[in-house]
């Protein structure tokens, strides 16, 4: 298992993140003549995993969530970015390896609320509910690593 976290850690870009990626972090500042954008709320920022920080973006808001919308938005960051065609599919699947991690990070938070003195009913339906989706998705994380074409090539 160690060389195993060890090699997808060496695989996967670590980057100076926001931490805390969300729809309610990106505030509109303009739309005219172009759409300008800003970010708030890094108290959480540091380096982590690109992936992950993208996916919050995308997980925490499943009620707008979609594929296309999604893909749009990989391709759109790849292209300012400057990186070619194939880091879109490369990073499509770089970022849904950690859509179960964020779930189960959610449910950590969740827990750790409740063992602190905030077992109410709406924060144990919320652990409830970020466990379960974590225990849904948990296969993606192989899944998407094969996609990449390096899982288990570290060994």
């Amino acid at each position: 298992v160690r060389d195993d976290a060890a090699g997808a850690a060496r695989m996967l870009r670590v980057v100076l993140a926001h931490g805390d990626l969300k729809p309610t972090n990106v505030m509109l500042v303009s739309q005219e003549p172009e759409v300008e954008l800003t970010l708030i709320d890094f108290e959480l920022s540091g380096p982590n995993y690109r992936g992950f920080d993208l996916m919050k973006l995308f997980r925490t808001s499943p009620e707008t969530y979609c594929e296309e919308r999604f893909a749009a938005f990989i391709a759109q960051y790849c292209q300012a970015a400057g990186l070619g065609e194939t880091a879109v599919h490369e990073l499509e699947a770089e970022t849904k390896v950690f859509e179960p991690l964020t779930w189960l990070e959610a449910a950590v938070f969740f827990a750790l609320v409740i063992v602190k003195g905030g077992d109410t009913p709406e924060n144990v339906a919320l652990l409830t509910d970020r466990w379960e989706k974590y225990q849904a998705k948990k296969w993606m994380v192989d899944h998407y690593l094969r996609i990449l074409g390096r899982h288990r090539t570290w060994k």
